[in-house]
């Protein structure tokens, strides 16, 4: 069977979904993807800048990005898999005490890492749910 490489650019730390470790790339996109590439599909991963992905792959640099949301605004620009990675993140607590009113009252919360695509991204960008900086994973 002949080996095809595709070489998919991804965020570099954007943990937990990618990050390099090792000289190897790590996270759960990329094992994700890992799992669902053809038989044969060998990914060459080539970590960057955010503002560096869409030029490297306009440019031929990269076959992919990995880990970059479908949004209207990029429509026009990329074409797109289906969603590789949902998470279902929820606080868990122990029955009876108060901690998922806590996260109940609140509605939705976008987080993201303090280096995360959406860091610098306007609440009204976001469906108006509030966002939620933190440090790196």
């Amino acid at each position: 069977m002949r080996q095809a490489a595709v070489r998919i650019g991804y965020l570099n730390p954007f943990r937990p979904f990618c990050w390099q470790q090792d000289g190897a790339a790590r996270g759960l996109f990329v094992t994700a993807l890992q799992a669902r590439l053809p038989a044969g599909t060998v990914p060459l991963w080539q970590p960057g800048a955010l503002e560096e992905l869409p030029r490297w792959l306009e440019a031929g640099q990269i076959d992919a990005i990995a880990a970059k949301a479908i949004v209207p605004e990029r429509a026009g620009a990329f074409a797109f898999s289906a969603p590789l990675v949902e998470t279902a993140a929820a606080l868990h607590a122990r029955f009876g005490t108060d901690a998922p009113a806590i996260a109940a009252a609140g509605g939705a919360v976008i987080a993201t890492p303090e280096t995360g695509p959406l860091a610098g991204v306007d609440a009204g960008h976001l469906g108006g749910a509030p966002g939620l900086v933190g440090q790196e994973c």
